[in-house]
């Protein structure tokens, strides 16, 4: 703790200043919404009364374990039922006011195995909103925080749930709590998050660079006005463009402490909220040498949009300034805009993604619903079986348990940094080695923009040699985004009681093919003549807009 007098003014010798009474203070509260003295406040039951899935509330209970951070007599108490998401319903004949005291409080005493609390809280307009803290006193009264913050705006919440170890089916275990409440905001929801380098700023705990800005008005942090399925981060950055003359390069800016590295992450990903169509927008890379400029144009206002663009021609400079103008170039200027995401990202999945030989090309591949393989990773191997089809050292070995389900397969884990790109071919090849006629299925999921997901197998036709197959997608649609890429070898085929491997090498997105030195290079070559493509236009606009 510190303490400043006269701060900002110069002191004189001799100055005397009188301080007393100094302490530490709880934050602000608002009454208790339950603390189960003298009775009951809220409704308290199973959700929708479903006792045996839900579990049993009683209460209010003799307090079992009294500590300096629970000394009440009475307190709630709750059976878990049979859903790994069993619920604790509260219901209250008012509803939660967060205006002033958005941060929701509750006293806990958990298992010994401890685990995570959920905190949820229902309104009929809007839905659940939720926030999950962790136990780090097992055995023991705890007093645990959840940030509603960026929900405040929200009149009408009247039911607050509870889920105690989400996820974890444990029937019969018992949890207590006790002393729900509100208080000022007094945790901080990115204590112990560690930076993430290519991401630049998210305007929630990836605040990573110095911000610049350029026009009369800043960039600052807002609640998301905007949540939906495209973007729903509960923190944007807002920013009003200055209007009328000289403001036709108003914008926002980030500094780096060093040059990024563009080799591999090249692509500057944007999410953007206009307020109105059609705004030109410039990115620009600069401060070492000529700087690097790329103009785009945001065709849809009023909905997120993100930004795609390809900076793969900078490679190799040395600029450590990001600059992004909003309706660049525009006489009158004006308009408030949100950001979020922005961030460094490699350039979409195209060509060959899949040949286990670099490290760019080897993915892990997590098996489910695969009996005793469940949540392992399968093997990469050398190849059995050398040939003319395929030559690698190196493939993905496919067990098939014994007792596996007719659906057991493997997915990528973690997901695809950046979307399948197409490129306007929407097939998946693979190189495949059987010692029986079955198929092999591929299954694209993890759509960042709500797509379906597909799956869809097709048959081998050779047996202990390899094989190409290839999966059409064309009836995927063009903006999928999909980001997780599932297999299946013998989809909906039952398991034979043995053991059975398979081998899958060579994966292809679209166009190209896997070999040494082919590893995304028609998609390298591709981002530097759209690259340059860009660079033309914007130089055909530039001038056009001067005439």
């Amino acid at each position: 703790m510190s303490s400043s007098f006269n701060a900002g003014v110069p002191g004189e010798p001799g100055d005397v200043y009188h301080i007393d009474n100094i302490k530490l203070s709880p934050a602000p509260s608002a009454p208790p919404i339950e603390d189960f003295q003298g009775g009951i406040h809220l409704g308290w039951q199973a959700l929708d009364q479903n006792d045996p899935i839900h579990g049993t509330f009683l209460g209010p209970v003799n307090n079992p374990t009294p500590n300096s951070v629970n000394n009440s007599t009475q307190v709630g108490c709750y059976t878990k039922g049979s859903s790994a998401f069993s619920t604790l319903q509260g219901i209250s004949l008012t509803n939660f006011d967060l205006s002033v005291y958005p941060q929701i409080n509750l006293d806990v005493l958990s298992p010994a195995g401890g685990g995570t609390v959920t905190l949820i809280l229902n309104s009929p307009t809007q839905g659940n909103k939720e926030a999950e803290a962790t136990i780090t006193t097992p055995g023991e009264w705890e007093t645990l925080g959840f940030d509603f913050s960026a929900f405040s705006g929200i009149t009408d919440f009247s039911e607050v749930r509870i889920i105690f170890n989400a996820g974890t089916a444990s029937a019969g275990q018992i949890w207590y709590f006790d002393n729900l409440g509100q208080t000022e905001i007094t945790i901080d929801p990115c204590a112990d998050v560690i930076p993430v380098p290519n991401i630049v700023d998210d305007f929630e705990c990836q605040r990573n660079y110095v911000q610049i800005f350029y026009g009369a008005s800043d960039l600052e942090v807002a609640n998301n006005p905007h949540l939906t399925a495209d973007n729903g981060s509960l923190k944007v950055g807002e920013y009003t463009g200055p209007a009328g003359g000289g403001t036709e390069f108003a914008g926002i800016g980030f500094e780096f402490s060093a040059p990024p590295d563009l080799s591999l992450y090249n692509h500057l990903s944007v999410q953007v909220w206009a307020p109105f169509d059609n705004v030109p927008f410039m990115f620009k890379l600069e401060g070492n040498g000529q700087g690097v400029e790329i103009f785009d144009t945001l065709t849809e206002g009023n909905k997120w949009h993100k930004f795609d663009i390809d900076f793969s021609g900078a490679v190799g400079t040395l600029h450590n300034k990001l600059i992004i103008f909003t309706n660049v170039l525009s006489p009158t200027g004006g308009g408030t805009y949100f950001f979020d995401n922005v961030r460094w990202a490699r350039a979409g999945y195209n060509g060959c993604i899949v040949d286990n030989e670099a490290p760019l090309t080897t993915f892990d591949f997590k098996y489910f619903a695969n009996d005793v393989l469940e949540n392992t990773f399968a093997e990469i191997i050398d190849n059995p079986n050398p040939s003319t089809i395929n030559t690698s050292s190196k493939v993905i070995k496919f067990v098939k348990a014994a007792n596996a389900l007719p659906f057991a397969g493997m997915y990528t884990d973690p997901n695809l940094e950046s979307p399948i790109d197409w490129k306007g071919v929407k097939t998946v090849r693979a190189n495949v080695h059987m010692d029986h006629i079955g198929n092999l299925a591929v299954k694209l999921e993890g759509s960042a923009t709500g797509a379906p997901a597909f799956e869809i197998p097709v048959a081998n036709t050779l047996v202990n040699q390899w094989e190409e197959i290839t999966v059409n997608f064309a009836a995927v649609p063009d903006n999928g985004e999909y980001r997780r890429l599932t297999l299946f070898v013998d989809l909906g085929i039952d398991a034979t009681g043995s053991d059975v491997a398979s081998y899958i090498d060579d994966i292809v997105i679209g166009d190209g093919q896997c070999g040494v030195g082919q590893h995304f290079q028609p998609r390298l070559m591709q981002c530097r003549c759209a690259y340059l493509r860009t660079q033309l236009q914007a130089s055909f606009w530039w001038k056009t807009w001067k005439e």
